[in-house]
This record gives C-alpha cells, sequence and structure tokens, in this order.
C-alpha cells in the first residue's frame, strides 16, 4: 500500500495531490460550518 502510493505520487502527483487537497479541503470547510453553526447556536441560546 504503502510503496504502491509512492508510485502513484511520482507518476501522477498532480493527480494525487489534488485529490488529497480537495479531501482536506471539504473536511476544513465541513469543519468550519459546524463551528460556526455551533457558535451561532450559542449566541442564540445566550
Amino acid at each position: 500500500m504503502f510503496s504502491e502510493k509512492g508510485v502513484g505520487v511520482k507518476v501522477t502527483p498532480t493527480l494525487s495531490q489534488s485529490r488529497e487537497g480537495i479531501r482536506r479541503q471539504r473536511m476544513l470547510t465541513s469543519f468550519l460550518h459546524e463551528e460556526h453553526n455551533g457558535l451561532r447556536a450559542r449566541i442564540q441560546v445566550a
């Protein structure tokens, strides 16, 4: 698995990097949305 991933990164660096970047961006955006919603709920409660 590790060797295959390394080979894939060497052969197609842009594809693997873009996929990882998109996944990280989605995780980050969803996390920020959850934080924002939690903050808004707290403000409404208070």
